[in-house]
């Protein structure tokens, strides 16, 4: 089993996410056929403000490639895809046309804080007011960026 963690951005208007949301609550069963054919076994979308994130668990033999061309052979897929462009617009830095495809480097295995109200406050008010310490360790590491979401208990870490 393989994992992929990708980002992606939406158009900063809030009708045109509440929309895009709308189509995901009701994803196409030819969408569904597609992902599952290509070897995906488990798919998440998560958003924070304009910024999308999908997890998805693969098959071994999984491969972006296969998928690009089973995609280009479906109509219905193509469909799709266009009709997600008018929500969408790709990460400054991703190639031309592309949209998940902005594959994130694993920072850890993943980060859970303890389900507990008092821990949660306590980690958000001890990370406002980062030490410059920390700030200089980060980038004399060779960090350019560094943002941490969190999501309830979750902690999503995305570095350049």
């Amino acid at each position: 089993m393989k994992r992929y963690c990708l980002a992606l951005d939406l158009k900063d208007d809030p009708k045109l996410i509440a929309e895009y949301e709308r189509y995901h609550r009701d994803v196409w069963p030819e969408i569904k056929k597609s992902i599952t054919d290509s070897g995906i076994v488990d798919m998440e979308i998560y958003r924070l403000k304009d910024r999308m994130f999908m997890i998805m668990e693969t098959e071994d033999d999984f491969s972006f490639e296969r998928k690009a061309q089973m995609d280009a052979n479906n109509p219905k897929v193509q469909e799709w895809e266009q009709l997600m462009w008018t929500f969408q617009k790709s990460l400054p830095f991703a190639k031309q046309g592309e949209n998940f495809g902005a594959n994130m480097k694993r920072i850890c295995l993943g980060l859970d804080l303890k389900d507990d109200p008092k821990i949660i406050e306590e980690y958000d008010r001890y990370h406002r007011n980062v030490w410059p310490e920390m700030i200089k360790s980060l980038k004399d590491s060779g960090v350019v960026d560094m943002e941490i979401y969190r999501l309830k208990n979750r902690l999503i870490l995305i570095m350049e």
